[in-house]
């Protein structure tokens, strides 16, 4: 157990009643302090991670330090309820929701449920739920090895997408035009090692999921949900692109633009087929030309600074909202305005580095953070893009937004070696 100093002092009112939230996995700061500020302001916090604490203490009252094991995660979080009066758990990281989700109902306080994590995790399986329930069908057959990911191929028609089942073993999905790269990508998925690298390939078995390949627009919708009502608090749009420069992955969040309801519909169908009663809810869907299909689920608070743009965009505070739902309490209305955030994270891939940067546009306003890989290297599942640079936007529209970040790629040129920075906390924080 490692104590850190009281950080919640100074946030916190005295002579408020303050509840004890418990914390499950508080990520590396370039990408989680703004979400640990938001907690530290409604609650004193205490923590689980990987790591040990640093810049976490000035939020955090207690922090223990466990291994990547859910019966160690377990251990840890339990010796923290014993010492303290634990009144609801929040999770800022995947690999600590099954934990999370555990330790709630030990406690008999609000939360998704530990069955209901394990099958938001579970590529598979969320795909069996959807499809019985007529939600998006998509045809997908699980393969245990590289034969049967062939034979899956051929049965469901090229192209496919070969992904990992679980999604703790690899991020990326994998597409497949031809039966002679069926091997190559199943191997790629089950190892979590980007293609072609041949990076952490250790057999020809493992499990994962071929489907057919979904083609179209790539959305995230970040919810909430109490009582089995559904409420979307924003949709952000997903781009990437690979050059013989550099990799990236964008996320833009356009609150101007109305929410088609095709969506919402689908959206609010998918957690009702699944189960999802409780929590904060992250979706990710491809807008097919058959329809919206959901692809994979996630029932905690989001990673790649999705929640920042979100309250950027739009004033909706989701971490905010995580604590009120792992409290019992009700979730408040908090859309403040409607104008475009965007995120950018970019990988040089021919050596170089890129730099920090503030670029005033004349659409918007662009901020680049160079963070280094260390800091990187534990914030994503294996099979994400580790970037080297964060790119973040704000604009009227989304099309602004876009071309602000476009704008600010190319001002973060590149040059030898790049330096530490962090990403800012919002507004307020």
């Amino acid at each position: 157990m490692s104590t850190a100093p009281t950080g919640t002092d100074a946030l916190l009112n005295p002579g408020d009643a303050v509840p004890t939230v418990l914390v499950m996995g508080t990520g590396r700061r370039q990408f989680r302090e703004y979400a640990l500020a938001a907690l530290a302001e409604r609650a004193l916090l205490v923590a689980v991670d990987l790591q040990v604490p640093s810049w976490q203490s000035r939020y955090v009252e207690d922090f223990a330090t466990t291994t990547p094991a859910v019966t160690a995660q377990l251990a840890a979080g339990r010796d923290l309820a014993r010492q303290y009066p634990v009144d609801g758990v929040v999770c800022l990281d995947e690999r600590f929701a099954e934990a999370a989700a555990v330790l709630a109902e030990d406690l008999a306080l609000p939360g998704p449920g530990s069955a209901l994590v394990r099958t938001a995790q579970d590529r598979l399986r969320v795909r069996e739920l959807l499809n019985a329930a007529g939600v998006g069908v998509v045809r997908a057959r699980p393969a245990t090895g590289v034969r049967a990911a062939e034979e899956a191929a051929a049965e469901l028609g090229l192209p496919v997408t070969v992904r990992a089942r679980h999604r703790g073993a690899g991020a990326a999905g994998h597409r497949v035009d031809r039966l002679d790269e069926v091997e190559q990508a199943f191997l790629a998925a089950v190892a979590g090692a980007p293609l072609g690298t041949g990076a952490g390939v250790t057999g020809r078995t493992g499990e994962a999921i071929v489907e057919e390949c979904l083609e179209g627009p790539e959305l995230v919708v970040c919810s909430t949900v109490s009582a089995g009502r559904v409420r979307i608090w924003f949709t952000a749009r997903r781009d990437g692109e690979l050059t013989a420069v550099r990799e990236t992955k964008s996320y833009v969040v356009d609150a101007t633009d109305p929410l088609d309801p095709e969506v919402s519909d689908v959206v609010v169908r998918a957690h009702r087929a699944l189960g999802i009663l409780h929590g904060v809810t992250h979706l990710d869907l491809v807008l097919t030309a058959d329809g919206p299909r959901v692809t994979q689920v996630g029932t905690w608070v989001p990673g790649d600074l999705l929640p920042l743009i979100g309250y950027m965009a739009t004033g909706a505070d989701l971490p905010t909202a995580a604590v009120e739902l792992a409290l019992g309490q009700e979730v408040g209305e908090r859309i403040l305005h409607r104008r475009s955030a965007g995120v950018r994270f970019v990988r040089p891939v021919d050596g170089s580095g890129v730099r920090d940067g503030v670029l005033h546009h004349a659409g918007g306003t662009g901020l680049t953070r160079v963070v280094s890989e260390s800091e990187t290297e534990l914030s994503a599942p294996a099979g994400e893009l580790t970037p080297i640079a964060v790119l973040t936007a704000t604009a009227a529209d989304g099309p602004g937004c876009a071309a602000v970040l476009h704008a600010a790629t190319e001002a973060a040129a590149a040059v030898p070696a790049p330096a530490q920075g962090a990403v800012p906390l919002r507004a307020g924080r």
